[in-house]
């Protein structure tokens, strides 16, 4: 039996290769039971790459930082991002020129190179945490090899070195075309995040960071000073700020109305132990269905993604999940798949990433978000001009913004955001009236499944099995209202409008909701609403 031919077995998310960041007893900037503080220069929301990053560029310059992370540092798409940090970036910089012409591609470039320099500087400064790789988008059809012949012209006329290949040694197939761009960094992220943590919590001479796990921010009052309300350990705390940036992939902060100018997507990953070494370079497909590749954690372990779909749409997502595991068999000598998980990030309806005010005439309140799965690259870039405008602003100047939420591109836009918003909308329409179809008959689903069915003069309700526990919990999005499906890989309900998730015990996992689906009624409470009803029509 050949690799390709072995039954897949990887149709669960069964853990991020990368593992978990280790929050140990030499980070003096964080105690597990000290409470949320009642005010801080600035406050940091998301302990991700734009978040941590931002915090550490704040304390380099001498200010105090509160960092909230509503679960731990990484566990959201940091923690489970490929990890590359490049300039090639598929076919995005041929869609940014498109919609922004050769200045604005320019430009892109430009806060992507201070991105990589600074990455670079600091994987140099802390081994173990990347390598310096090169970093190659391939195509493997003719319609692969146009979309990779535009790119190339892309990057020529930004500035950005590359080379163009006929064939791929290192790949076991054959392609059509492939641009190389030498000397990008491929990273390990939990280790990368490791390192900013010592630095932005370990005690430095200057300013200090203070981070609080499990502290959730709910809402924010933006005035002088912004005043920030949300939950740390079930328990409500209020915290007042100078300033604060929103680092949470999506701003939770509707009156942005950024998640009506983007759109959700998730990407799996698995990494696989071969029977021999893994490609040397990162690779990427310009293809459909998309495929990347770079090392894992060894030498021999390969890590492949792909498969992506906009958050909480597109079927099984098992079957996904199942479709890379096969292809990797098919072209790997695969050993054993050693992780299987999926990451989520945003890309804007104009392409370009969105950083800068959230609230249109104040500074107060900063933001970042829209990297379309380039988060190592973009994230970094967004908090380099974050900490920027954080310091120009308390030394009295003002902040160029590069990309602001606010530019003055509403055409190209409004053109984009169309397609999301009428798949929102569709989406919207779509959830109630399955959920009004589907009646309740009474039987748990079987273990690792989840089903929205109806329950009389209730809203949709979202029942599901995982390990043995049956757990019942509204199936209506905390964030606009739309009715969520059941993630099969991953154990989770997803929401179809703008990506928000929550555990089969209804928890958020990711947002922009910022509440918990509550419980369903009981069997007793929908029995006692029926006879109410019932007396009231008689």
């Amino acid at each position: 039996m050949t690799a390709a031919d072995r039954p897949v077995r990887t149709t669960r998310a069964t853990g991020r290769v990368w593992g978990e960041v280790r929050l140990t007893d030499s980070l003096e900037g964080h105690d597990p039971d000290a409470p949320v503080p009642g005010s801080a220069p600035v406050v940091v929301v998301g302990a991700g790459i734009t978040g941590l990053t931002t915090a550490v560029l704040l304390r380099r310059s001498g200010v105090d930082v509160v960092l909230l992370e509503a679960r731990e540092p990484g566990a959201g798409t940091t923690g489970g991002t490929s990890g590359k940090v490049s300039l090639l970036q598929g076919s995005h910089l041929q869609e940014v020129r498109g919609r922004h012409g050769d200045e604005g591609a320019a430009r892109y470039v430009e806060e992507s190179s201070r991105a990589l320099d600074w990455v670079r500087a600091e994987v140099a400064a802390a081994r173990g945490t990347g390598e310096i790789r090169d970093n190659h988008v391939y195509a493997t059809g003719d319609s692969g090899r146009r979309t990779l012949e535009k790119e190339a012209e892309a990057l020529a006329a930004t500035g950005v070195a590359s080379t163009w290949h006929d064939v791929a040694d290192e790949l076991p197939f054959d392609v059509t075309g492939l641009v190389r761009v030498a000397d990008q960094l491929q990273i390990h992220p939990v280790r990368y995040l490791e390192h900013l943590l010592r630095e932005a919590c370990g005690g430095a001479d200057e300013g200090c960071v203070r981070l609080v796990s499990g502290a959730r921010v709910t809402d924010v009052h933006v005035g002088n000073p912004v005043r920030l309300e949300g939950t740390w350990r079930g328990a409500p705390f209020r915290i007042a700020a100078e300033r604060v940036v929103v680092a949470t992939l999506l701003p939770f902060l509707d009156r942005s109305v950024l998640f009506a100018r983007s759109e959700p997507h998730r990407s799996w990953c698995l990494s696989a132990r071969l029977a021999g070494p893994a490609p040397r370079g990162m690779y990427l497909s310009v293809d459909s269905p998309t495929r990347s590749l770079r090392t894992a954690t060894a030498p021999e372990e390969v890590l492949v993604g792909g498969q992506g779909h906009v958050t909480g749409r597109g079927g099984a997502t098992s079957d996904r999940l199942a479709e890379l595991d096969r292809w990797a068999r098919q072209h790997f000598d695969v050993v054993d798949v050693t992780g299987a998980w999926a990451a989520q990030d945003y890309t804007t309806a104009d392409r370009l990433p969105w950083v800068g005010p959230l609230v249109p005439g104040s500074e107060r309140v900063l933001g970042a978000g829209g990297f379309a799965k380039w988060g190592m690259t973009g994230g970094t870039a967004a908090a380099l001009q974050l900490a920027e405008g954080v310091l120009a602003a308390r030394s009295g100047g003002s902040a160029t913004w590069p990309w602001t939420p606010w530019r003055p591109t509403a055409l190209s836009q409004a053109v984009g955001a169309a397609p999301m918003n009428a798949g929102v909308g569709l989406h919207l329409a779509a959830g109630w009236a399955r959920a009004a179809r589907t009646a309740d008959h009474g039987a748990a689903p079987v273990e690792g499944g989840g089903e929205v069915r109806r329950q009389k003069g209730r809203v949709p309700c979202g029942i599901s099995t995982v390990d043995g526990t049956t757990h019942e919990r509204s199936a209506v999005c905390t964030h606009l209202g739309g009715v969520v499906s059941w993630n099969d890989a991953e154990r989770s309900w997803d929401c179809p409008l703008h990506g928000s998730r929550f555990a089969p015990d209804g928890q958020v996992l990711d947002g922009p909701a910022v509440r918990d689906l509550p419980p369903c009624p009981t069997a007793q409470e929908r029995s006692e609403e029926g006879s109410r009803e019932g007396s009231q029509e008689g």
